[in-house]
C-alpha cells in the first residue's frame, strides 16, 4: 500500500498500479477484509488520476462493499468523495451531488471537519461548473471557514483562489484580488 501512494505520488502511475495489485493479492491470501479495501480504493485513485472512470468506478465500488462490511465509516467517505469526483469529471452532475452530500452526511456524524469542508468544496466546484456562482461563493466560503479553523492553509489557499476566480468570472475585479492576495498570504504560511 504505501509503496504504492509513494509511486503514486511521483506520477509513477504503472509501478503504483502494480503495488497496489500485489499488495491485495496479498491481503486476499489472508483474508484482511480492511487492507483489501485499501487496496482497492488506492488502485481506482490511480486509475481515476489516469481517466480510467469505468475502471475506477468498479474497484471504487468493490472497495465500498469491503468498507461498509468491516465497518471502516472513514474509508467508506473517502470512497464515497472519490466517487464523486469520478462522476463530476465525467459531467455526471446529478450523481455526482448526490455522493457529495452524502459525504457531508458521514463527515458530520464522524466529526471529520476537514472532510466536511471538503465536500462543501466538492458541492462548490460542481455548483460553479454548473454556472451557479451565488450558490458556488457561499459553499467556498463554508470551506474556507474550515480550512481556517483547522489551521489548514493549503486547502485555505486552494478555495482563496476559486472565490477569486468566481468573482472574477461576475465581473468584481476589486473583490478577487482581495482574494488572490489573501491566498498567496495563506500560501506563504
Amino acid at each position: 500500500g504505501h509503496m504504492g501512494r509513494a509511486h503514486g505520488r511521483r506520477g509513477d502511475s504503472e509501478q503504483a498500479i502494480n503495488y497496489h495489485k500485489q499488495a491485495l493479492i496479498i491481503f486476499r491470501e489472508i483474508g484482511d477484509k480492511f487492507s483489501q479495501a485499501a487496496s482497492l480504493y488506492n488502485l481506482g485513485e490511480e486509475y481515476r488520476l489516469l481517466g480510467d472512470a469505468e475502471k475506477a468506478e468498479t474497484l471504487f465500488k468493490q472497495s465500498l462493499g469491503l468498507a461498509r462490511e468491516v465497518g471502516d465509516q472513514a474509508r467508506v467517505k473517502h470512497i464515497l468523495r472519490s466517487m464523486g469526483r469520478t462522476y463530476l469529471d465525467g459531467g455526471n452532475m446529478k450523481e455526482a451531488t448526490t455522493l457529495f452530500q452524502q459525504v457531508m452526511i458521514l463527515a458530520r456524524k464522524l466529526g471529520d471537519r476537514v472532510g466536511e469542508g471538503d465536500a462543501y468544496s466538492d458541492l462548490a466546484e460542481l455548483n460553479a461548473r454548473l454556472g451557479e456562482r451565488k450558490k458556488a461563493i457561499k459553499l467556498f466560503s463554508e470551506a474556507l471557514g474550515i480550512a481556517h479553523e483547522s489551521n489548514d492553509f493549503r486547502r485555505a489557499s486552494s478555495h482563496l483562489i476559486h472565490l477569486g476566480d468566481l468573482y472574477l468570472e461576475t465581473g468584481d475585479v476589486d473583490e478577487a484580488q482581495e482574494y488572490y492576495q489573501e491566498a498567496l498570504q495563506a500560501a506563504r504560511e
